[in-house]
């Protein structure tokens, strides 16, 4: 599923991606090693 996501995205090296709601990081992680991505995360509790 996750490569399904970056496949769609036309994810590419040195791109910036904002994970918004990222939960357990799971997307991040999987850009983390597939690519050459810089990452922001945010995870919104109440």
């Amino acid at each position: 599923m996750l490569e399904l996501y970056c496949e769609r995205s036309q994810l590419k090296d040195g791109q910036t991606v904002l994970d918004v709601g990222c939960g357990w990081g799971s997307l991040s992680l999987y850009i983390a090693r597939i690519g050459n991505c810089k990452m922001w995360r945010s995870l919104l509790r109440t």
